[in-house]
């Protein structure tokens, strides 16, 4: 009988210290737990004019998701992508390039700074292999049921850039 005791109070400490685990998370960071979907995305230039992402065009399509255990992943498309001529493995090098061309993907964990208001991605798997093990800032800020991350650019042609996600609901 007192194996099955040691057993129960040992089940019930983990479910209390999850419960405290998720109870820890702070505000902030259960205000980005759910998904989220693209609504935009704009990179301003030293010219004075506005662009969508280039890769992914004007008409983007994406999602965003936060667990909250710590876990993210994004993707991003640029839709009307051509279709392949048959299945995966029948595809020619041209047309997987063309797929990979309008598409993004990676997946980790992430952070939140609240007090910097800045949102961090750790990629653990990426369509761009030189994610992989990097730190990506996602500075934040909300308005209403969207989130967007923002920031400058030092150099080069583009001077800021824009990413608006607004909160999926069922």
């Amino acid at each position: 009988m007192l194996p099955m005791k040691i057993y129960r109070a040992g089940v019930l400490l983990v479910l209390l210290i999850s419960a405290g685990a998720l109870n820890a998370q702070s505000g902030m960071q259960k205000a980005f737990i759910g998904t989220w979907k693209l609504v935009s995305t704009e990179e301003k230039l030293r010219d004075g004019s506005a662009r969508p992402y280039p890769d992914i065009g004007a008409n983007a399509k994406g999602y965003l998701m936060y667990t909250a255990d710590g876990h993210m992943c994004a993707t991003l498309m640029k839709p009307g992508r051509p279709n392949w001529h048959g299945e995966i493995e029948d595809s020619t090098d041209a047309e997987k390039i063309s797929a990979a061309s309008g598409y993004t993907a990676y997946c980790g964990t992430y952070k939140v700074d609240e007090k910097n208001h800045v949102m961090f991605h750790y990629p653990e798997l990426s369509l761009y292999p030189n994610f992989i093990g990097t730190e990506q800032e996602r500075p934040y800020r909300f308005e209403g049921n969207r989130l967007i991350f923002s920031s400058t650019v030092p150099e080069g042609d583009v001077t800021s850039w824009k990413i608006v996600w607004e909160r999926v609901t069922k």
